[in-house]
């Protein structure tokens, strides 16, 4: 069994997942059910279950099968297609996950020129949907710290 380190590989984007996927299939050969990078689940790696992943692969994965349990974000622009919303709800949650008030503050506005959000006027009104999608409120990250960067 083969087991090349990911590392090692030099491929490009859409090179790079089905790379993954091979990699995972020398891995797991010997499971019984694969939970594969899509989250589907099926049968394993074996020889007679090729099509499985011809038929769960990349080529084939659909957003519409995601199922979301949380609201969408209220600042979404009612020009983005639907098909989009969610995409622009992930970036929006992991802007607030990851970055400082300034880095938050200046992305957002610039998801507004693109037309892609829409800011409301009120810091106070913001800040309570930011903090719902996963914004800390410890030091740093107070209302106070976030009227002095909102839209400037």
């Amino acid at each position: 069994m083969d087991t090349t380190n990911l590392d090692d590989l030099e491929l490009s984007g859409d090179q790079r997942q089905p790379a993954m996927l091979d990699h995972c299939r020398l891995k797991i050969n010997n499971a019984h059910i694969v939970n594969n990078y899509y989250g589907t689940t099926g049968p394993a790696c074996h020889q007679e279950d090729a099509n499985f992943w011809q038929q769960y692969g990349p080529a084939t994965f659909h957003e519409s099968t995601i199922s979301y349990d949380e609201e969408l974000c209220h600042f979404i622009h009612p020009q983005v297609d639907s098909s989009q919303e969610w995409a622009v709800h992930d970036e929006i949650k992991r802007l607030v996950r990851r970055q400082g008030i300034q880095e938050i503050c200046q992305y957002l506005l610039l998801m507004e020129q693109e037309k892609r959000i829409l800011l409301p006027q009120l810091p106070s009104v913001a800040y309570p949907e930011l903090v719902r999608m996963g914004m800390p409120t410890g030091e740093g990250f107070s209302i106070k710290t976030f009227q002095r960067y909102y839209r400037k």
